[in-house]
């Protein structure tokens, strides 16, 4: 079930987005799988108009700026980062293609059960949706019953779609009772809890210019370039 709850982590983060207002969404994962027992980690997400930053925790950030078409990722234990242009990307998705397909069969394997259920979490009114992959194992989705700022984000950030989720636009046109922001998506192994990520805080404050820029006195890494047929992959080199 991990996949499609990764499927469901990533779509909470994109539905909660407006194309044209600020937004902070704070997320919480926790884990019960294997020896973590609990533990937890903060997702973080900032979207300013066609920018947008997502923070892992304390270690990790990538920041998108869609009107530069650009894609940095940034490593804050090391103090460096990697630019990367959307036009690579492309080239990563031709690269990746069997993988997109691959995911893109595992969504129509799913079951999606709506269900009359409703609890208000966060302030919001929610439906509870159950997922099912081939196997039986199930998810269960909060989803919010507004779905009005989907259009939003599916214009302003449709190539992320191209980049990184290609059976998510999909998966949503197909069954609408999933377009909305998953408050809570809890994934279960058997009867027992395995992973559940829950949107902790909405912010709709005006996010500061810096918040999408490379902090001052880190180090860029080169990205190699993609292989060609045949060819090897180059070593990353840091900037001197």
């Amino acid at each position: 079930m991990k996949t499609h709850s990764w499927f469901a982590a990533a779509i909470s983060m994109l539905l909660a987005l407006t194309a044209r207002a600020d937004l902070t969404l704070v997320q919480e994962i926790e884990d019960y799988t294997g020896d973590t027992q609990g533990a937890k980690e903060q997702i973080t997400l900032y979207v300013s108009g066609p920018r947008l930053r997502l923070d892992k925790g304390q270690t990790i950030s990538s920041i998108m700026l869609n009107d530069r078409k650009m894609t940095y990722s940034i490593l804050h234990e090391t103090r460096q980062y990697v630019q990367m242009s959307h036009e690579l990307f492309k080239g990563l998705g031709q690269a990746l293609g069997t993988a997109a397909n691959a995911a893109a069969q595992l969504s129509e394997s799913l079951r999606i059960e709506p269900t009359d259920q409703q609890e208000t979490m966060g302030g919001y009114p929610c439906r509870l949706v159950r997922v099912r992959d081939a196997t039986g194992a199930l998810t269960e989705l909060w989803v919010t019953r507004d779905a009005a700022e989907l259009d939003a984000i599916l214009g302003e950030f449709k190539s992320l779609m191209e980049f990184g989720l290609p059976a998510a636009g999909a998966m949503l046109d197909k069954h609408p009772e999933l377009k909305g922001v998953p408050m809570r998506v809890t994934e279960y192994e058997g009867a027992r809890v395995a992973r559940r990520s829950t949107v902790m805080r909405f912010d709709r404050a005006k996010i500061a210019p810096a918040v999408f820029e490379i902090p001052p006195g880190y180090e860029e890494i080169k990205m190699p370039a993609l292989p060609t047929p045949g060819g090897k992959i180059a070593p990353p080199s840091s900037r001197p």
